[in-house]
């Protein structure tokens, strides 16, 4: 009886955060696939692996939950196109070298679009980052591209290395609300 109400309980989460999340799920898989049904299976495949995580997910705050729930879905479509390109390989005869040359080279499509994304991400970082208020912006920037440590930062705004690592925590923050806002942003604009 318990065990039941434990799985109409997981059941029931799982169901609220798939009709909480869906738009950013599908938008994530359709930027990642090739076909909406490729990104279908991609979103089905990451509800199937998060339900083996529904404690993580029952920890993680509503931002941290967002960006969880699309890097899953991304790990999930990039897993797919690697066990594609897999088969393809195995389905062709090939002599060692050229076999071993095509598994060095990357799938030129799985390139094109780690790029893209890679391209998209970083702008989305830079806009972020502009939209920041100054404070934020310096201290992520120090932090982050400048590569200074807690007690570095503390010292220079005259704060304990715990509001430093506070600090940056609400600065991730905002600039993490800024980046997903932009990522629906152009999901509107492409989807």
């Amino acid at each position: 009886m318990e065990r039941e109400a434990e799985h109409n309980a997981n059941a029931a989460y799982l169901e609220g955060l798939y009709r909480e999340y869906r738009g950013l799920l599908y938008a994530t898989a359709r930027r990642c696939c090739g076909t909406e049904l490729d990104a279908e299976a991609a979103v089905h495949d990451a509800i199937l692996r998060l339900a083996r995580h529904l404690d993580t997910l029952r920890r993680l705050d509503p931002d941290a939950l967002a960006v969880y729930l699309a890097a899953t879905v991304q790990s999930v479509t990039l897993n797919q196109r690697r066990r594609l390109n897999t088969e393809r390989r195995r389905q062709t005869e090939l002599d060692p070298e050229t076999l071993e040359a095509a598994e060095a080279a990357p799938d030129p499509e799985t390139a094109l679009i780690e790029r893209d994304e890679r391209d998209a991400a970083l702008r989305r970082l830079r806009e972020a980052l502009a939209e920041l208020r100054e404070s934020d912006r310096e201290l992520l920037v120090e932090k982050y591209y400048a590569g200074l440590d807690d007690a570095a930062l503390a010292a220079k705004y005259g704060i304990s290395e715990s509001g430093v690592r506070s600090r940056l925590s609400r600065a991730r923050r905002r600039a993490r609300r800024i980046m997903e806002r932009k990522e629906g942003e152009d999901a509107a604009r492409h989807g």
